[in-house]
């Protein structure tokens, strides 16, 4: 905090007042003064160095403050970068297809499993983000996918189907899960297995069983 400085003189001439001004005194008492002007002015120059030391305090204070958040705000950034990208590459490489929608069914994510199994053209994962699901999806399977979602944030309930997909003749489980913020549906997540191999053999043991029983009867 910059000293304040009292100017105490007997020289009253202009070139003297000139002089003392250039250094922006905080006063400036000309001899002879009164006791009681000169402790009303030192008074004044004592509160104004409180007032500011105790300003620049604060300053100091808030300083402090701000460079600790700063490091918290950093920290936490960096952990959630990591929990990110950690997350990224678990989605990425899933065994299973994922699509997350809004509640507008625009998408914001879909992973490289959901466009392989829906035969969706190469592309980004950037790229999808805020697109509506409804123009990513081949017309062969876009109303099955859009249904479920359409249900599922109507009715905040769980809801799964299961179609075949004559793109790829595969077989598709679909289970779509609604995401509630404050009892209303937010977001969708679709989880998208291949059943198809599940299926066939349920078919076959099916079929097996069938024969057997056939076979008991014959015998019998």
């Amino acid at each position: 905090v910059k000293a304040k400085v009292i100017f105490m003189t007997g020289q009253a001439d202009l070139e003297t007042i000139s002089q003392a001004m250039t250094l922006q005194p905080f006063g400036y008492l000309r001899k002879p003064f009164g006791i009681s002007q000169f402790r009303e002015l030192v008074g004044r120059a004592f509160q104004e160095y409180c007032e500011e030391s105790t300003r620049k305090l604060k300053l100091v204070n808030l300083t402090d403050e701000v460079q600790i958040l700063e490091k918290d705000i950093a920290f936490r950034t960096d952990r959630l970068i990591a929990e990110q990208t950690l997350m990224q590459g678990l989605i990425g490489n899933a065994t299973f297809g994922l699509i997350a929608v809004d509640d507008r069914l625009s998408t914001y994510l879909l992973n490289d499993m959901a466009a392989s199994l829906l035969q969706l053209k190469p592309q980004p994962s950037s790229a999808n983000f805020g697109v509506p699901l409804v123009s990513l999806l081949p017309p062969e399977c876009a109303q099955d996918v859009i249904s479920l979602c359409s249900s599922v944030v109507a009715s905040g309930k769980l809801m799964e189907t299961t179609f075949r997909n004559s793109l790829n003749d595969r077989l598709l489980s679909l289970v779509s899960y609604p995401i509630m913020h404050r009892e209303t549906v937010s977001a969708a997540v679709i989880v998208i297995h291949d059943v198809t191999e599940k299926d066939t053999l349920q078919k076959r043991l099916l079929q097996s069983a069938k024969l057997a029983s056939i076979g008991e009867l014959a015998a019998g």
